[in-house]
């Protein structure tokens, strides 16, 4: 099964992109799960970014405490504990599911030692499910094996081919799934 990621710089329409793609496969009846990286917010700053999952039946606990990084000053910190239980639990779901489409928005740096979350997404990247997600456009290991895994279409977001690309995508998938 192929996998399909997006990468390209920050507010290029990445993740845009992986909503409009979705939101035509789920009209389309296509079951999803995975997960989405978002800010935590608190007072309009920025604080940190939890994971959110998508479709998951399980207990969600609260924001704060599905913290996957979070900024002291100028510093961010990654909560390898979060990746490692939640993030993991949320990706042993997908795999085990009936979702044919895996979502995960966003993979980057604060993962980098989270070594069983790692072990999940390699897992689900070789597995008969289709993934589509979003990766940072950053050298670093976990980020490198994605980009070399043999089932990985990568597709870099530019302001040139942003509008023309969940057309093509969708066309991907839907050919892979047989739809």
């Amino acid at each position: 099964m192929i996998n399909i990621f997006l990468t390209g710089p920050v507010n290029i329409g990445k993740s845009t992109i992986v909503n409009t793609v979705l939101d035509d496969l789920q009209a389309a009846g296509v079951h999803t799960a995975g997960f989405y990286t978002l800010p935590y917010v608190i007072n309009e700053e920025l604080r940190g970014f939890y994971i959110e999952p998508l479709n998951y039946p399980y207990f969600v606990p609260e924001k704060r405490e599905r913290l996957i990084a979070y900024g002291i000053g100028d510093k961010w910190y990654a909560v390898k504990e979060t990746f490692d239980k939640f993030g993991a639990d949320i990706l042993d779901y997908c795999l085990n599911s009936t979702a044919d489409l895996i979502i995960m928005d966003e993979l980057g740096f604060f993962e980098s030692e989270a070594f069983r979350f790692q072990e999940m997404v390699f897992t689900l990247l070789s597995s008969p499910k289709l993934v589509f997600g979003v990766i940072k456009p950053i050298i670093i290991p976990f980020m490198d094996k994605i980009r070399g895994h043999k089932d990985v279409i990568l597709f870099e977001i530019t302001d040139t081919n942003r509008d023309r690309l969940p057309n093509k995508i969708l066309k991907i998938i839907k050919k892979e799934m047989g739809i």
